[in-house]
């Protein structure tokens, strides 16, 4: 009875079932069945609108409840649907699209969201991606920052002037031309 009503039969009652009363139509007193067919929910200020104000209820099929007042005015108050009926399917772009809905994809566009994923970098070996077995920055940063190391507290040109890290020393090769060696290789520490 409460999954079918739902809600109060009192024509814009909107009290849920489970704070109704579940009230015989015809009356139990009278020999009234305790039966879905005779049953129909009422909170309980319209259950007592009904027995002490004179109102009555009738069931004009199974998903209309007619409530009659004492001066014999009737009120229909049809039953809720369960299921509310799916809308019509319609396209994306269909010419009266409410306000808001955002307009269909534009030719050639992708179908999905976001790009995916780049590939994970090459593996080349060794321990922790090594090539020598090494761990990560052991053998490349010593090899690498030995060189750099006596470049930088050399006696050439940048000697004493903080040419640091990430920056581009100039050195003299063998040949007697400068030349710019680049250090953003070497890490910080």
């Amino acid at each position: 009875v409460q999954i079918r009503g739902r809600v109060c039969s009192w024509p814009g009652c909107r009290m849920p079932a489970t704070r109704t009363d579940q009230d015989h139509i015809h009356p139990w007193a009278d020999n009234g069945a305790t039966t879905a067919d005779n049953l129909h929910l009422a909170c309980r200020h319209d259950h007592r609108t009904r027995h002490i104000g004179g109102w009555r209820v009738t069931s004009a099929g199974p998903q209309l409840i007619v409530w009659t007042s004492p001066l014999g005015h009737t009120y229909p108050s049809p039953l809720p649907k369960i299921i509310q009926p799916a809308p019509e399917p319609q396209p994306r772009n269909w010419p009266g699209a409410p306000p808001g809905r955002p307009p269909a994809d534009p030719a050639g566009a992708p179908d999905t969201i976001m790009a995916p994923p780049s590939p994970p970098p090459p593996h080349n070996g060794g321990r922790d991606g090594t090539t020598n077995g090494a761990a990560d920055g052991e053998a490349s940063y010593g090899a690498s920052h030995g060189a750099s190391h006596g470049a930088s507290h050399g006696a050439g040109r940048g000697a004493g002037r903080g040419a640091g890290h990430g920056a581009s020393e100039q050195a003299d090769d063998e040949a007697g031309g400068a030349s710019f060696k680049s250090d953003l290789d070497v890490p910080p520490f």
